[in-house]
């Protein structure tokens, strides 16, 4: 399906650009729509959201508060291809790689961008078995410019959330407009996470003064509750991860909480914990 921002630019120019591969001359050019001031930036799958939508009453209620709003994306997928009935968030897509059949490139050439959307995800990671290539890997900085060059010809947003917080984010820190930095690994040891944070912060502002700055969580018992043996984790653990967003707004613009559904083992511990961040964020950091 066509995006419809493609009715407003000219195909033969794109196209050109594209067959021979685009290279962003300057970072940050964007032409994205920007984040409400003021008010944090949220991220979170479409997935997630049906969960809570779907939920009970409380539920909808806490995820209403925290997502309903300009400031949040909502990432789509091939079976979540649109926002909840009346909702007012923006949408975005998620994209591994900028090559290749499934990669932000053919989804432009081939006109299959849902239409609507407002910002595109480069998820680019060197972890074993992930599904972006080893060309883009060994080449971040070509891959991040380029990616970046077409999200903004297509007047979208250019949203980056490599899992490496050296080499690949560097490169992402460099073009993207928003940054999502994942150290969610440690986010059950408050002082660990600051720790962490910080240091991202740093090279990611010695890359670029004007990305804006997202951090992760995850509602993964593994990382929010290590040490315990249970699936379920304890409110303390959940408001230790609320904490560490909470905490460190004077370094970040947002937050993206992972709703790990991910292992069906895990999947409703991953719910209940999600819950129990979400309902501390929307008290802690609301919306506006």
């Amino acid at each position: 399906m066509a995006s419809f921002r493609w009715v407003a630019l000219a195909s033969v120019t794109l196209l050109a650009l594209l067959s021979v591969g685009v290279l962003g001359s300057q970072a940050h050019a964007s032409t994205g729509i920007a984040p409400t001031p003021g008010a944090p930036t949220r991220i979170i799958l479409a997935s997630a959201l049906d969960g809570f939508i779907s939920g009970h009453s409380h539920d909808r209620y806490v995820a209403n508060r925290l997502y309903n709003n300009p400031s949040t994306y909502v990432v789509l997928d091939a079976t979540h291809r649109q926002l909840p009935p009346g909702w007012h968030a923006k949408t975005a897509m998620l994209f591994t790689s900028y090559s290749g059949p499934t990669g932000f490139q053919a989804a432009v050439q081939q006109h299959t961008l849902l239409p609507g959307i407002s910002a595109v995800i480069y998820n680019n990671e060197a972890e074993k078995g992930w599904l972006t290539p080893k060309s883009e890997t060994d080449r971040p900085d070509r891959y991040a410019a380029r990616f970046a060059k077409l999200a903004h010809l297509s007047k979208l947003t250019d949203i980056n959330a490599s899992g490496d917080i050296h080499t690949l984010f560097k490169a992402d820190a460099k073009y993207a407009d928003v940054l999502v930095m994942q150290i969610q690994g440690s986010e059950s040891d408050h002082n660990l996470f600051d720790q962490l944070l910080a240091q991202a912060t740093a090279e990611a502002r010695h890359q670029s003064a004007s990305v804006e700055l997202v951090a992760e969580i995850t509602s993964n018992p593994r990382k929010l509750c290590p040490e315990r043996r249970s699936l379920s984790c304890a409110t303390a653990d959940r408001a230790t991860a609320a904490r560490d967003i909470v905490s460190n707004r004077h370094h970040i613009a947002g937050f993206w909480v992972w709703v790990y559904t991910d292992v069906p083992a895990l999947a409703n511990a991953g719910m209940e914990n999600a819950d129990g961040i979400l309902e501390q964020l929307s008290a802690q950091w609301p919306a506006a």
